[in-house]
């Protein structure tokens, strides 16, 4: 499910940019070479395409490179390079295999204002009146606002990540904090949004109209 995945690796800690060498796209049935000049101490790779997260194969020192294939489709590489100072950068890359998929349909039209706020009829209301306090500026807010923040965030960098399992991986990670030590308590309203998530990525959405739709699900939250 696409709120209940524990991939925080990605955005555990504040990173630079990491640079992917990566083809932007390539015949079917061929491999895809991907690499990365960046200087580090580890490095690893997730790819996710068509049917999910696809295996790769190392042909470098210490995963450096790698490849991998898959059925015709848009594949979102992604990077984390472990620094020598122990800190994570991380980097993303769009290949397409085959020739590109057409246009995709317009946002989900079901997923209303009105519609979210009666998500939240199952989440109790000191859950979501729980008040927090930003470590660093000090500003003051409900968990409520917090996770409607956190899908706002991710909508806006859905567009520059150019891929749904991408957006899908970040906005997990973003709610595994946002959510807190009761993120249970959220889960009536976890099961419907991403119910409502799946409908739309299966009619085949673009990122940058996913991206809308978590805004409009943000929206409502704030």
């Amino acid at each position: 499910m696409r709120l209940s995945l524990l991939l925080m690796l990605l955005l555990a800690v504040p990173a630079r940019a990491a640079e992917i060498i990566a083809p932007s796209q390539v015949e079917p049935h061929n491999l895809v070479d991907v690499s990365t000049e960046d200087a580090g101490t580890g490095y690893a790779w997730f790819v996710l395409g068509p049917r999910g997260m696809e295996r790769w194969v190392p042909t470098g020192p210490l995963n450096r490179s790698v490849a991998f294939t898959g059925p015709p489709g848009e594949y979102t590489v992604m990077l984390v390079v472990l620094t020598e100072g122990g800190g994570l950068d991380q980097g993303f890359a769009v290949v397409v295999i085959g020739d590109p998929e057409p246009p995709p349909p317009p946002p989900d039209p079901e997923v209303t204002k009105e519609a979210v706020r009666r998500w939240l009829d199952d989440v109790p209301l000191s859950v979501r009146e729980e008040a927090i306090i930003h470590p660093i500026t000090g500003e003051k807010f409900t968990r409520q606002e917090a996770v409607g923040r956190t899908f706002v965030e991710v909508g806006k960098a859905a567009a520059g990540l150019r891929s749904v399992p991408a957006t899908n991986l970040m906005l997990t990670t973003g709610l595994v904090a946002a959510f807190g030590s009761r993120a249970s308590q959220w889960r009536p309203f976890a099961l419907l949004a991403d119910a409502a998530l799946a409908a739309a990525e299966k009619r085949g959405i673009s990122a940058a109209d996913y991206g809308k739709v978590l805004a409009v699900i943000g929206g409502a939250l704030q």
